[in-house]
């Protein structure tokens, strides 16, 4: 496997989750998708030119504990801050 790169996150970064589907989407930035990889079992990544993360879906968000831990990382930034998350309306 290759090294991966880090680069700074453009923001604002966008989670959308659907209870319908269960799928938690987190949307890096707008574009055409290049390709799209499965990166693991549910995990799958959208991928612009130059390879860089478009966007990252995450099948079975709820079933695996997922939006539970995000909504306790959420909980503790917001307490550390004093300040709410802004929500996309």
């Amino acid at each position: 496997m290759g090294e991966v790169g880090v680069r700074e996150a453009t923001l604002p970064l966008k989670v959308l989750y659907d209870p319908e589907t269960d799928i938690l989407y987190f949307h890096f930035a707008d574009g055409e998708v290049e390709e799209v990889i499965e990166a693991g079992d549910g995990v799958v990544v959208e991928l612009g030119k130059e390879g860089r993360i478009m966007g990252v879906e995450v099948w079975g968000a709820s079933r695996r504990g997922v939006m539970e831990e995000l909504r306790r990382v959420v909980a503790a930034a917001q307490a550390r801050s004093g300040e709410p998350v802004k929500r996309a309306r």
